[in-house]
């Protein structure tokens, strides 16, 4: 454990949408970063909220998966042989403080 920090994450979940409607996610699609294989998405869906695809998936690079890595980066999921323009996140694409659940609105 004291060596993977020292070392630094190579792997990292974030979360990806689709910027077209119409594909969808599902699972096992590659996941690109600045034209390079970089993951796959572990499980994806329709997201109804987001009127889009979306999806999870692990982030892989050997030198280190830091945040500014991850968000600095252009994605594409690729689907059925097509790559597709995503944006990615490090947090929930909705809600993210559960105001909804908890029956509550930002003011």
């Amino acid at each position: 454990l004291l060596r993977e920090r020292e070392r630094g994450l190579q792997r990292r979940l974030a979360l990806f949408a689709l910027e077209d409607p119409e594909p969808l996610l599902h699972h096992d699609e590659p996941i690109w970063r600045d034209g390079k294989p970089v993951g796959q998405i572990s499980s994806g869906g329709f997201g109804h909220t987001m009127g889009r695809s979306i999806g999870m998936g692990y982030v892989e690079h050997a030198e280190g998966v830091t945040r500014d890595f991850i968000l600095g980066g252009r994605y594409e999921i690729e689907i059925a042989g097509v790559r597709h323009a995503a944006r990615v996140s490090l947090r929930p694409w909705y809600d993210p403080d559960g105001l909804r659940v908890r029956g509550s609105r930002p003011a």
